[in-house]
């Protein structure tokens, strides 16, 4: 199976686009890449996943540490527009709530 890599696609201060694959094998990458994003001046972060293609339960694990980095800068994040396996696995965990997934 090929892996489509995944970037993060910077819009603005406040909104990030997230594209490609959330998975074992790029979800660290993104996390490393994104680490940087979170010193904004901006209080609140909007990540626009629409143009992921697959995730997996590595994607989840990324959205709760992007929260965790929200948190310890002081920052709110909401997640939008998440892929229908993302959801999926956000609800079945009981982290639909937690995580601020706004409904697409």
């Amino acid at each position: 199976m090929k892996h489509i890599p995944a970037s993060i696609i910077t819009v603005t201060d406040k909104l990030w686009g997230i594209e490609g694959e959330l998975s074992f094998n790029t979800v660290k990458a993104l996390l490393n890449q994104s680490k940087k994003l979170f010193l904004v001046k901006t209080k609140h972060i909007e990540i626009d996943l629409s143009k992921v293609k697959y995730s997996d339960s590595s994607g989840l694990t990324l959205l709760i540490e992007w929260q965790r980095l929200a948190k310890k800068h002081k920052k709110t994040i909401t997640f939008k527009n998440l892929p229908e396996q993302l959801t999926n696995i956000a609800k079945l965990a009981k982290l639909d709530d937690i995580l601020q997934i706004e409904a697409s």
